[in-house]
């Protein structure tokens, strides 16, 4: 049991991050619909991914870690905690201006609601993806002490596409709470 059963809700995974981008260019009521359908698949993507963590750390607290050569793979976990927060703290952002006066009774104070617990909500999955983070650069720590040689394979883009969530969450989590130390 690796991360790389993720791979398949990934699509999911990705829309929400699309849906943040798309609903900036167009108007309210479409943007709207754009971010309820984001946000939705989005949290199915991230729920399964979810369960799959879960697995992934029964995994790891009892038996071995993977074998060296698939070790690059252990990065996969980061990727679904980092879209999520990138997704979410997006579309937050732009709930303000695509909601009607009268959505859920009052569309300015509840799009501020959902600002407000999006971005501390985020905040923690953000914690989450920099926790895989870290156990994956732990767990290639041993590899690079035994003989500083890894034989090159598949697994290697691992070393990229999840870290690439990582960083654009941590520009959102950056850009959310105007934090100059995490939006360097």
């Amino acid at each position: 049991m690796t991360p790389i059963w993720i791979f398949p809700i990934y699509p999911l995974l990705i829309v929400g991050p699309h849906a943040a981008i798309i609903c900036k260019s167009l108007g309210p009521s479409v943007a709207l619909d754009i971010i309820i359908g984001g946000f939705t698949l989005q949290g199915i993507g991230f729920l399964v991914a979810f369960m799959i963590y879960a697995s992934f750390i029964y995994r790891l607290m009892t038996q071995k870690l993977p074998q060296a050569s698939a070790r690059p793979g252990m990065f996969v976990s980061v990727g679904p905690s980092g879209f999520t927060v990138a997704a979410v703290l997006g579309m937050a952002d732009e709930l303000p201006r695509v909601v009607s006066a009268d959505f859920m009774g009052d569309g300015p104070l509840a799009a501020m609601i959902v600002k407000v617990v999006a971005n501390w909500a985020c905040l923690w999955i953000w914690g989450l993806a920099m926790w895989f983070f870290f156990v994956s650069v732990g767990a290639h720590w041993s590899c690079a002490r035994q003989d500083g040689h890894f034989a090159f394979g598949m697994t290697w883009f691992s070393f990229i596409f999840p870290n690439t969530a990582l960083v654009t969450a941590t520009f959102a989590v950056g850009k959310a709470f105007q934090s100059q130390a995490v939006q360097m």
